[in-house]
């Protein structure tokens, strides 16, 4: 028997990949249902470094049927907001594909589940295993902090980001409305304990800028984890956000969770080093993330919200979703800089 700590992306992905190879596998879930982190709040499937539709990745380990079910909607447009202009980006192909986190039916982590289910995966809720030879039980150094408002509201469907450094140092707020539900998700790095604050003021803006209504109103708050970990194996395998596997500055995490679950699958049905090669694939990505973090905070605190006036100016001029791409693909001068600057 095989046994994971945690029913997250991760967990449930290596899961699926071993039970795939007629392995038995048992899941351990300290708490009472999937996706209690979150109450059916939107992310964005994208993957680092790659134009990669993210819907063909999904499909890659999703049963058609399951797929069907959730909740999964294109994103083609994006507005962009420093303290002193808005900028809306279209692209033709999606920029990312929106997903639902929970326990509802349609949300990804249920989706995971119903597949490691129909694959033999025994899933235990409510408690943990003291040896699992798998650890995707989350992040352990909080690094940023995000707090979101799940909600309903009457608004049309937007996709909103803001960049300004009196509402969101370090981070950024973004407003989601996709059939009349809505996201609201601010997240910093910097004045971590005034997260209230910043997320309070933001939605402020946002309810001035949309004549905002908001119903049925669920608030939570998450530590956001990423690092670069010296090796990715400790008393266990560890993969997702427990290994520090998250985009350094867009905090990106759901490709990365789902990579490394497989990863580790593979890694212990195959008998190849997984540390080696988490490092071969992860590494570059981790690298550039963090180096493009350095540079956002570092000319964020001394140029403030003119950075972003002048990145806004430089983003106009390219496609948005060749943007991110560029912005999150390792390049040698990226993987030199962090030589110099370090984790």
């Amino acid at each position: 028997m095989i046994e994971i700590n945690g029913a997250g992306p991760a967990g449930l992905a290596a899961a699926i990949d071993i039970a795939n190879s007629d392995y038995e596998v048992c899941v351990y879930e300290k708490q009472k249902e999937v996706g209690s982190r979150f109450a059916g709040s939107y992310q964005f499937m994208f993957i680092p470094g790659s134009n990669t539709d993210a819907r063909f990745f999904l499909r890659t380990f999703l049963p058609n049927p399951i797929l069907k079910k959730m909740f999964l909607v294109p994103i083609h447009t994006i507005k962009i907001s420093t303290m002193s202009k808005t900028i809306e980006f279209y692209s033709i192909k999606p920029v990312f594909w929106t997903i639902k986190r929970g326990s509802s039916n349609d949300a990804l982590d249920t989706a995971l589940l119903n597949t490691a289910k129909s694959k033999g995966v025994k899933v235990k809720f409510g408690s943990t295993c003291d040896s699992p030879l798998i650890d995707a039980t989350g992040g352990k150094i909080p690094k940023g902090i995000a707090r979101e408002f799940i909600f309903d509201t009457d608004i049309d469907d937007v996709f909103h980001i803001i960049m300004d450094k009196r509402l969101a140092p370090g981070g950024y707020a973004y407003l989601c409305v996709i059939n009349k539900k809505a996201t609201l998700c601010v997240a910093v790095t910097k004045q971590m304990e005034k997260i209230v604050d910043y997320a309070n003021e933001c939605l402020q803006v946002f309810k001035e800028v949309y004549g905002l209504e908001m119903k049925n109103i669920h608030v939570q708050t998450n530590y956001v984890s990423f690092e670069i970990k010296d090796s990715y194996i400790d008393d266990s395998v560890c993969v997702g956000e427990c290994a520090g596997l998250q985009d350094g500055l867009f905090g990106f995490g759901m490709w990365y969770a789902i990579t490394s679950g497989q990863l580790a699958a593979q890694s212990l049905i195959n008998d190849f080093d997984y540390d080696k090669s988490a490092k071969a694939l992860f590494l570059p990505l981790l690298k550039t993330g963090r180096v493009n973090r350095y540079f956002y905070e570092f000319f964020e605190t001394f140029f403030g919200n003119v950075f972003y006036n002048v990145l806004l100016d430089f983003s106009k001029r390219k496609k948005i979703k060749n943007l991110f791409k560029q912005l999150t693909e390792p390049s040698l001068i990226k993987l030199w800089i962090y030589d110099f600057i370090g984790d």
